[in-house]
């Protein structure tokens, strides 16, 4: 039963990856196209992977009660606010995103 509620999630997660890049190369001028795409990947996988892992460790080690069960339950209290937190951020940097690839310096 994970697996049904699991997997749409993680589908619209995942979803949003080829839009940010190809935004990361639109709103970068010709000459800093590789310099955008290298620090976009640095920032996101210094976030997820070592923001991710480290804050599940955090949370399962303040909430164990001894019932085997703080990992998991981590896990659910980490994806319940970053899904959310994600999909709000994408939306309040969609809402400029017409007047920034207007402004962006294309060659």
């Amino acid at each position: 039963m994970s697996l049904v509620w699991a997997a749409p999630a993680f589908f619209f997660a995942a979803i949003y990856v080829s839009a940010a890049y190809a935004q990361v190369q639109a709103l970068a001028g010709s000459d800093l196209r590789a310099t955008a795409a290298a620090v976009y990947i640095t920032v996101v996988n210094l976030l997820g992977l070592g923001l991710g892992p480290t804050l599940t460790g955090f949370i399962s080690d303040r909430i164990d009660d001894g019932s085997g069960h703080s990992l998991s339950d981590a896990l659910a209290i980490l994806l319940t606010i970053s899904f959310p937190l994600g999909a709000i951020l994408l939306v309040l940097g969609a809402r400029t995103i017409v007047s920034d690839l207007a402004t962006a310096g294309h060659d």
